[in-house]
């Protein structure tokens, strides 16, 4: 029912011409917005330009580890997606315990989501947006980049403890990265 009402609205402000307040982006002004908020925000990085897409690379180093950081600038969707890979690989025994341990992270998290690559054990942080038809600012860059870097950044430890095989359950660990009475704690 509430899908339908949306679906209408939706509809009706098509048909009767509404647009955007901002101007929308262009594909090349995403990546150089990008560019110009990371040089303001003293980042230092590697630029590589694409066909499809424009890529960002740089290391972060948090207050539990380092982290090695994508930025990438999907041209015809107008979609930003940072990746954040944190710099351990989980081995092929260990990985159904660290996702469950990912699977309870993820829930109650509001920007963003851990992913783990079954294939090589790679666990990577990930959170994007899509820019069609809207201004990208560097609030837009700064608040997902930082968003997606102090989450990352909190879980590591508790990460590293269970990939090292300290003992931990998946729920205790959970407990000790976000503490009870926090999203995704009991």
């Amino acid at each position: 029912m509430i899908r339908m009402l949306i679906l209408n609205l939706l509809i009706t402000s098509i048909s009767s011409g509404c647009r955007p307040s901002a101007p929308p982006a262009t594909r090349g002004d995403l990546t150089l917005g990008l560019l110009k908020f990371l040089k303001e925000d003293d980042w230092n990085y590697d630029f590589k330009a694409g066909e499809d897409q424009d890529a960002v690379y740089f290391m972060y180093t948090g207050k539990q580890g380092r982290l090695s950081v994508t930025i990438l600038v999907h041209k015809a969707l107008s979609i930003i997606t940072i990746y954040s890979r944190l710099d351990l690989t989980v081995d092929p025994e260990r990985r159904a315990q660290v996702a469950e341990f990912l699977h309870r992270a993820n829930y109650g998290l509001l920007i963003g989501n851990f992913e783990l690559d079954f294939t090589d054990g790679e666990v990577r942080y990930k959170s994007s947006i899509d820019l069609e038809g809207l201004e990208a600012t560097n609030v837009t860059f700064r608040n997902l980049l930082h968003a997606n870097l102090s989450t990352a950044d909190r879980y590591q430890r508790v990460f590293r403890r269970l990939v090292m095989g300290e003992g931990l359950t998946p729920e205790q660990a959970i407990l000790q990265a976000e503490g009870p009475g926090l999203p995704g704690g009991p």
